[in-house]
């Protein structure tokens, strides 16, 4: 669900609240519970879309993530790998029967910058410091997930197409993953001073198999005002953590480049 839980069932207790109100009132006293409620009411609906927006826009921009993974190395990020043999087999030949066509995205007209190794000339560096944790999900038996948090970049929104997406780089041969991060909700820190969606800082999952092993540099592709810029940081992290990967490339599958 994209909404919490809490939230559908606040609107649903209101909403009786309300229709108890004016079944059991009427006259003067319904037109006072109706001007105090009022108020309330729109306090109540600026506070959920501000609880709701940075989880729809999760949903959306991971999903255009997933686009470009899917498009060029068959995984999506944030998932468990998604094919077998058979299952991808079937893929492939829908692609190239046409049955299946890959979505335009923001990300089709970049695909030359995203090729390009770190140092090339035009690419800037951007100075940011994360943390590394680890955690195995006992499900599946074992599941290998990797987080990489910061608490101090910030993008600043001028509308809802303002936004990042973190860039892993392979630093032996040059593939580009992209990954888009959970951002920090505005609403629990600076809302009331300064109303954003979001406030600084974010944490990239990186669940098993949705990158292949290897050293990874740590990038940021900021969308801004209609431009793109590519900007890569100091550090790198070591991603170890494929299983279902490995199986496949021992079947010809996926064999390293």
């Amino acid at each position: 669900m994209l909404v919490d839980r809490y939230v559908l069932y606040s609107v649903i207790t209101i909403a009786v609240i309300y229709l108890l109100v004016i079944m059991f009132t009427e006259g003067k006293t319904r037109v006072v519970l109706g001007v105090i409620s009022l108020p309330l009411s729109m306090f109540f609906s600026l506070l959920s879309y501000q609880t709701a927006i940075p989880q729809v826009l999760y949903f959306e921009h991971s999903l255009e993530a997933d686009i470009y993974d899917l498009k060029h190395y068959r995984t999506t990020n944030n998932k468990m790998f998604g094919f077998l043999p058979n299952t991808l087999d079937l893929f492939e030949e829908s692609l190239h029967r046409k049955i299946y066509q890959f979505p335009q995205s923001r990300f089709d007209n970049l695909e030359s910058l995203l090729s390009k190794p770190i140092n090339t000339q035009g690419i800037s560096k951007l100075n940011l410091q994360f943390s590394f944790t680890k955690e195995v999900q006992k499900v599946y038996g074992g599941v290998k997930i990797l987080y990489i948090n910061n608490h101090d970049f910030h993008l600043a929104e001028n509308n809802l197409r303002d936004t990042f997406f973190i860039v892993l780089k392979n630093e032996k041969n040059n593939e580009s993953y992209l990954i888009y991060p959970r951002r920090n909700n505005g609403l629990r820190t600076n809302f009331w001073s300064q109303p954003q969606i979001f406030s600084p800082g974010f944490t990239t999952m990186i669940q098993q198999d949705c990158v292949k092993k290897g050293m990874y540099s740590i990038g940021l592709l900021i969308f801004k005002n209609g431009e793109a810029n590519l900007k890569y940081t100091e550090q790198s992290i070591n991603i170890d953590n494929t299983k279902m990967i490995d199986w496949m490339q021992t079947l010809g599958y996926f064999k390293n480049t």
